[in-house]
């Protein structure tokens, strides 16, 4: 159905076909969606059925999408494949709206894709926490982040929250602000704290089924330099790659890795003589299992 004109449109469509398979929703509508009741719940006649098989809000604005979320999970609040593509900023209210999807849905489950169109995202942009899916399969996340810091404290969010031994495909996009070179000069502190610590998380059981190539870990700029500084892309990709093998050694040791750095080169091992120090990361956001301080071995 190329174009919904109105709201009793959709809700006529959806009705009508009771056996849907996706359903599949992008760009704000021209007419405002109601408030969520009774009356204008997206319902489906097919009673049996307790979960939405594939949901996708693709290009939509965070309150357009936070509707319509409502408006499908009154009756259905389970989802099998929920697949969410925000325009603009993802707002808190949406990520609490979905984070409630999720635990409705639990290990029914089995894909969520979580992305954003926005080179604006300042504050904190966490991904849902996906601990009641026990049986989630496919997980690709795009994840804002303002230092590299930041992404390694977002990454050990993500990983310490799933709890799914059935996991085969997760592609994780970490996109960074422009930073000044300087920026990327971390100081060394001798502390293996936090990397001892984010190894016990990759090492759980949880992750012990992962294939080979299963997991992909890919680093942008949200501008990418001019192209008279490669050499300061190429100064950022080492360091970026000094930092993530040493966090992410399991995964690498394992064969279940790969990670590209911003300069498009693709690392899917340790690299030969690869140091076990490298340098530190000053913690500075709040979130996740607690602070990562000095990467250095």
């Amino acid at each position: 159905m190329p174009h919904i004109f109105s709201f009793s449109q959709l809700q006529r469509f959806i009705h009508s076909f009771p056996a849907l398979r996706e359903v599949i929703l992008r760009n704000d509508p021209t007419w405002d969606p109601p408030e969520v009741s009774a009356e204008t719940g997206l319902h489906r006649t097919d009673l049996s059925a307790d979960a939405w098989p594939r949901l996708k809000l693709w290009y939509m604005s965070s309150a357009v999408t936070l509707r319509f979320l409502e408006l499908f999970t009154t009756q259905h609040p389970k989802v099998q494949r929920l697949c969410i593509h925000v325009l603009g900023l993802r707002s808190s209210a949406l990520l609490q709206a979905v984070e409630e999807v999720l635990r409705e849905s639990g290990p029914a489950l089995a894909e969520f894709e979580w992305f954003a169109s926005s080179y604006n995202q300042i504050a904190l942009d966490p991904v849902p926490r996906l601990m009641y899916n026990t049986n989630l399969e496919t997980l690709q996340a795009q994840i804002f982040v303002l230092t590299i810091s930041r992404a390694c404290t977002s990454l050990m969010a993500l990983f310490s929250h799933i709890k799914s031994t059935h996991m085969y495909n997760m592609l994780i996009q970490l996109d960074l602000g422009r930073l000044p070179l300087d920026d990327m000069d971390l100081s060394v502190e001798g502390s293996t704290e936090s990397i001892t610590a984010f190894h016990a998380i990759l090492c759980r059981p949880v992750f012990a089924g992962l294939p080979t190539g299963a997991m992909k870990i890919f680093f942008k700029y949200w501008n990418m330099p001019s192209d008279d500084e490669p050499s300061a892309i190429n100064v950022a990709s080492a360091r970026i790659q000094t930092i993530m093998v040493l966090l992410l050694t399991p995964w690498f040791v394992r064969g279940v890795l790969q990670l590209q750095l911003p300069n498009g080169s693709l690392v899917e091992g340790i690299p030969p003589n690869f140091r076990s120090a490298g340098p530190s990361i000053e913690d500075d956001s709040s979130i996740g299992n607690g602070a990562l301080r000095g990467l250095a071995g």
